[in-house]
């Protein structure tokens, strides 16, 4: 399991995340991503895997959305994950994906949360087709 975009408090306490890493998981924190470039952590991901991927959109900065039950700041970028999602679908087979914790309660006055999920749901679909993608 690649878990990216970690950051701020949470549920996570210090034993937690040493567990996880036990347990082979690469968490690779927003800090990160933002730092070294999405190109980095590309580097980072496994390939030729079957990968369910499941985006918390509290992964995701407030600002792209907005409407979850946790916003804090310094999350991942539209931009990022979207090219998060081409290469996993590039180098790998998606064989599903989801996206959690989105609120739509809150959503208002523009949806904009809902509209970002959409996104990227239309990406990884998109990123599944087309040539070479017959896997």
């Amino acid at each position: 399991m690649t878990q990216i975009g970690m950051r701020g408090t949470g549920s996570a306490r210090q034993p937690e995340v040493e567990a996880a890493r036990a347990w082979g998981s690469n968490i690779i924190t927003a800090a990160q991503v933002h730092r070294d470039g999405v190109e980095a952590v590309i580097q980072q991901l496994p390939k030729d895997q079957l990968v369910y991927l499941t985006i918390d959109a509290d992964g995701l900065d407030p600002s792209h959305m907005p409407a979850v039950l946790g916003p804090v700041p310094g999350g991942l970028y539209t931009e990022q994950v979207t090219a998060l999602i081409h290469a996993i679908a590039r180098n790998n087979q998606l064989v599903g994906m989801d996206i959690v914790e989105i609120a739509p309660s809150i959503d208002l006055p523009n949806n904009i949360t809902s509209i970002t999920a959409g996104r990227l749901i239309i990406n990884a679909i998109g990123a599944t087709w087309g040539p070479g993608r017959d896997k």
